[in-house]
């Protein structure tokens, strides 16, 4: 994706989370990660855009109403029920039960101030930046209902949804590759061309 919009002309920052670059890598808490993006907003931008996948994306709502810029907004295989997105990786992990229930406490309190349950409707009510949200029908990690309530929440937004891809797939597939790289440039008729394309997957 970074080298397609590069190709159509965009300046591409792209952003390594936390401790991701280190040999042991270091635990990276919805806090850190969220502080992180907005850091990157501040200091690497102004930005024409920011494009966030997954976790990524889920802080983008408060870090735009904190006072961090972006004109427009790409959120992709985005999770807004981070409680279920930690029961997953409970699972992953043979976490049930009360365990499960702790688990969810301790990730949500490492995180610090920024409390993962809190509900991100009033803050989605209250953007006006064009948003664009693309999302695979049959994700796993993101259930689908959620981006389709965010959808209609947010002023403005526009939900794109493949029928072909999952939840990482998304990220190589070439309708949503040219529909970000359209949104980004603000070429409203290409997006709407790009429409027939993406519905196919």
């Amino acid at each position: 994706m970074a080298r397609a919009l590069r190709r159509d002309g965009a300046e591409v920052d792209a952003m390594v989370l936390p401790g991701h670059l280190e040999k042991a890598r270091t635990p990276c808490d919805f806090g850190t990660l969220t502080d992180a993006i907005g850091h990157a907003m501040d200091e690497g931008g102004p930005y024409d855009a920011v494009v966030a996948h997954c976790v990524s994306a889920s802080p983008i709502p408060w870090l735009l109403a904190e006072g961090h810029s972006a004109p427009r907004v790409v959120m992709l295989s985005t999770p807004l029920d981070l409680r279920q997105l930690v029961y997953v990786g409970a699972q992953q992990f043979g976490i049930t039960g009360a365990c499960r229930d702790a688990f969810l406490y301790w990730v949500n309190r490492y995180g610090g101030r920024h409390d993962i349950l809190r509900d991100w409707r009033p803050v989605a009510r209250a953007r006006t930046e064009p948003l664009l949200l693309l999302h695979a029908r049959t994700d796993h990690a993101a259930p689908i209902a959620d981006v389709e309530e965010l959808a209609r929440t947010w002023p403005g937004a526009r939900l794109q949804v493949f029928e072909t891809s999952d939840h990482n797939g998304i990220l190589s597939n070439a309708c949503a590759i040219a529909e970000v790289a359209a949104f980004v440039r603000a070429d409203e008729e290409a997006t709407v061309a790009l429409r027939a394309c993406s519905s196919k997957g």
